[in-house]
């Protein structure tokens, strides 16, 4: 059996987490979900050096008694895997009920802990941001939960704070998709998209997220302005 393994960029103190997320599609929240046994049959966490994997199963599908269960990771890039296991530990979190979603957030998880010591709604997050690409370590709020800083980090001078534009992430994964399929996948292998009309409507609903992630860029450019008294 043929197996991809993707490097997450998190420490082993993260492989419970992320062995966690498998667990709630498996045995707990998503239990008995047949969507869900097409993902948590398919992956295992492993580690790499001092770096926690997601091993998946590169075939397209398996036998389980007498039906055939797809791989939806099939197909899928590292970085969209990666994303995947994200938005499920923010989803669960949400779930939960601890409080706030941010990088502040002491409370402890029992959806996403399964030993000690316990992870907190912080933690969740930094593994969040580190799957999703983020340079999470330039935040302060953090403090101990990154795991190492850098001098790159800390010279860091990018766009700080796109990723909180409502919609943008979303649609660059969308256009990232978009590009792979068109260059290199069959037909809906990433959009879903069977015809050239579902294409365009896909196409479109890109163009409206960006469109409503420029507004919102643009709102707070003007209310940054009034606040320091501009013009």
């Amino acid at each position: 059996m043929s197996v991809r393994s993707i490097k997450t960029g998190l420490g082993k103190k993260y492989k419970d987490m992320l062995d966690s997320v498998i667990g709630q599609m498996s045995d707990g929240y998503w239990e008995n979900t047949p969507m869900m046994r097409g993902y948590w049959k398919f992956v295992k966490t492993g580690t790499s050096g001092n770096e926690v994997t997601l091993n998946v199963d590169e075939t397209s599908g398996a036998r389980d008694g007498d039906r055939r269960i797809d791989n939806r990771f099939y197909g899928m890039s590292d970085d969209a895997v990666k994303k995947f296991f994200a938005d499920k530990i923010k989803f669960l979190i949400k779930e939960e009920g601890l409080g706030k979603w941010d990088r502040g957030n002491e409370n402890e998880t029992d959806f996403l802990s399964y030993g000690e010591p316990r992870y907190r709604v912080k933690d969740c997050y930094y593994a969040y941001e580190i799957l999703k690409g983020r340079d999470a370590r330039k935040h302060p709020e953090y403090g101990d939960v990154a795991e190492s800083k850098t001098k790159a980090n800390e010279a860091f001078d990018g766009w700080d704070g796109w990723e909180e534009i409502e919609g943008l992430e979303d649609a660059l994964y969308g256009i990232e998709d978009l590009a792979y399929e068109l260059r290199s996948c069959v037909r809906g292998a990433k959009t879903r998209c069977k015809d050239w009309k579902s294409l365009a409507l896909y196409i479109k609903g890109l163009a409206s997220n960006l469109e409503d992630a420029a507004g919102e860029m643009k709102y707070r450019q003007d209310e940054s302005k009034k606040e320091k008294g501009e013009p």
